[in-house]
């Protein structure tokens, strides 16, 4: 589940796309996005282009990304 939800992600940014992940609360969407963010980042490191992310989401998760960012993405600001 969460393999497809990353590759969907990916086929959106690599064909200029956008689209949403919306399922129900708790099934890993923060997870898939930081996939995306972290695949996204590595297909321009090897271009030397800087990546800039910008997340978007209700104040009561601003912690949750914290957390997760810092236990799964520790080097991203």
């Amino acid at each position: 589940y969460q393999k497809h939800g990353v590759d969907w992600l990916w086929f959106l940014y690599q064909n200029d796309l956008s689209g949403l992940l919306c399922d129900d609360m708790g099934v890993g969407k923060t997870h898939q996005a930081m996939g995306l963010m972290d695949g996204v980042r590595n297909f321009k490191r090897a271009s030397s282009q800087k990546s800039l992310f910008l997340v978007v989401c209700p104040t009561s998760l601003v912690y949750h990304w914290q957390d997760k960012l810092a236990r799964f993405l520790p080097d991203f600001k």
